[in-house]
């Protein structure tokens, strides 16, 4: 007889898995010039090299793309302990395809996609919300014309989001 009913409850994903199938997504290296170590599923941002890539900031939001997950490396924590890719690291970042990301709020499909550039209330750089999460006249968040979310959260929590950068 199949087990039907199952106690354990199952998340939708895990930050910076692929959501789709590897053939439907493009997929650039690219290395960790942070300083520290970056999220899988967090947003990065262009660096100082071609090829480096560094956490968002409010006066670096040329985003390259998403930290996709990956299992080659040793286990690094961030401060706020996820994995992710440790300094200096060689790095894969998703630019096109479907994704699972963190965000900071209730989430839908048709709400517009926002990353996050500038630390707030209970709020981490390179997550995900639906908002510029104005202060005053500066956006501690920048949109991204070219994401959609695919599934909904009630609250902060894990969410599919297609990206689709040039």
């Amino acid at each position: 007889m199949p087990i039907t009913n199952y106690s354990l409850s199952q998340t939708p994903g895990i930050p910076g898995a692929i959501a789709s199938g590897i053939d439907s997504c493009s997929i650039r290296s690219k290395t960790n010039a942070s300083g520290g170590v970056l999220a899988f599923g967090r947003a990065v941002v262009q660096g100082t090299g071609d090829q480096d890539v560094i956490l968002p900031a409010a006066n670096k939001t040329s985003l390259v793309g998403i930290a996709v997950r990956s299992y080659i490396y040793e286990d690094t924590n961030t401060a706020d302990g996820v994995d992710g890719y440790g300094d200096k690291r060689e790095m894969d970042v998703l630019i096109q395809g479907d994704i699972w990301v963190e965000t900071e709020v209730a989430v839908a499909p048709g709400d517009p996609v926002f990353f996050r550039v500038a630390a707030g209330t209970a709020s981490i750089v390179g997550k995900f919300l639906k908002t510029a999460d104005t202060v005053s006249t500066v956006d501690k968040a920048v949109a991204i014309p070219q994401a959609r979310w695919l599934s909904s959260t009630t609250g902060a929590g894990i969410a599919k989001l297609q990206i689709n950068l040039p």
